[in-house]
């Protein structure tokens, strides 16, 4: 959509497109933005390659739903242990120094 089309939206939608939404790309974002969209595009490939091959292989399929657990359950462990830690309460320290606390 070329730019003059987009600010003619805004324009006749300004409810639509809140404050904070609207900026301009500099040409250095514009080419480093194309290059996402293209990788983006590649990364799709891949998972649509994948799930293919995927389909195509019984023995393959079963593998990775084997991983998958074995990850599921990595990943819970993990979860679970950062869970622990966190709700863990701290204890107030002694202090060390020859101050007095003032009261």
């Amino acid at each position: 959509m070329p730019t003059k089309l987009l600010k003619e939206q805004v324009k006749r939608n300004v409810s639509r497109f809140p404050q904070d939404f609207m900026f301009e790309l500099t040409d250095l974002e514009r080419s480093e933005s194309e290059k996402a969209i293209l990788m983006n595009i590649e990364i799709m490939r891949a998972f649509s390659r994948y799930r293919s091959l995927i389909k195509e292989s019984e023995e393959l399929k079963n593998q990775m739903g084997i991983l998958d657990k074995k990850f599921t359950q990595a990943f819970n462990y993990l979860l679970k242990r950062l869970d622990e830690l966190h709700q863990k309460k701290l204890h107030p320290r002694t202090r060390i120094g020859f101050r007095k606390d003032e009261l």
